[in-house]
């Protein structure tokens, strides 16, 4: 969904749609519109709004760590090919390093990145977001970057990194909670619709018990479902959901 989104961004860039540095109410109508038409899951401009502003922080992170002399992209580790001293280093320099040091950005997402990003100049107390140059110009200093160096952010910068983690998380949260209501992700007998009724015709399955009960909550998330019509003919499927109903009993 991420690469959805980024590619529905770049579009509206594309088009003309993005005025400054931001969409304005109306771009982001038409970004959410897009999103919900081509995922099936309808997000606020708030949270919209969030995922842009972290992707740009991770974006502007993973420059500095990619602009290093000797690294480059290790596609069997998912990250940079370097060695521990050198994220040692990095994650004290840098704030936010560490979380690329497992996963980082891949090249096909980072090429969205620098697409949606690189050309956004920000002026006033804002930052150069554009990846040409570290220069001064037109005799103007540059502003200082608050992710370069640990002990030198506004104090305030803090409390915003805290809110925007937590935005992301709510973000994710929502994700995952649509996920059980949306039709237009769900795979060929996968609907609750669907799997519940073939949970009802299995003989001896009843709706007034509390094996019932549990198979309702935990069929209502999709991975749930495609794990169901994976697991062959239904009295294996049943079986199944029985060994996941004692495991909920045991915990």
């Amino acid at each position: 969904m991420l690469h959805i989104f980024c590619d529905i961004c770049i579009k509206a860039i594309d088009i003309g749609m993005r005025l400054n540095t931001h969409f304005d109410k109306t771009r982001w109508k038409f970004l959410i519109t897009s999103f919900k038409e081509q995922t099936g899951h309808a997000f606020t401009k708030t949270q919209l709004k969030n995922k842009w502003d972290g992707c740009k922080k991770d974006w502007r992170i993973w420059n500095k760590l990619v602009s290093e002399t000797g690294v480059g992209w290790n596609s069997e580790l998912g990250t940079i090919s370097a060695s521990d001293e050198w994220w040692k280093q990095k994650i004290q320099e840098i704030r936010g390093a560490k979380k690329f040091r497992h996963v980082g950005i891949e090249p096909s997402l980072k090429n969205k990145f620098d697409r949606m990003y690189s050309n956004i100049v920000a002026t006033g107390e804002g930052i150069n977001m554009s990846s040409s140059s570290n220069t001064k110009s037109g005799g103007k200093k540059k502003a200082r970057d608050p992710y370069e160096v640990r002990g030198k952010k506004k104090k305030t910068y803090g409390i915003g990194v805290q809110l925007l983690s937590r935005c992301n998380q709510l973000l994710e949260s929502m994700s995952t909670k649509s996920d059980s209501t949306s039709v237009y992700m769900d795979c060929e007998g996968c609907s609750i619709r669907e799997v519940m009724a073939e949970l009802h015709s299995i003989p001896g399955v009843s709706i007034e018990d509390e094996f019932h009960d549990f198979a309702t909550e935990y069929l209502s998330l999709r991975r749930k479902r495609e794990m169901w019509a994976s697991m062959g003919d239904k009295q294996q499927k049943l079986r199944w959901l029985q060994r996941m109903y004692a495991c909920t009993k045991r915990a």
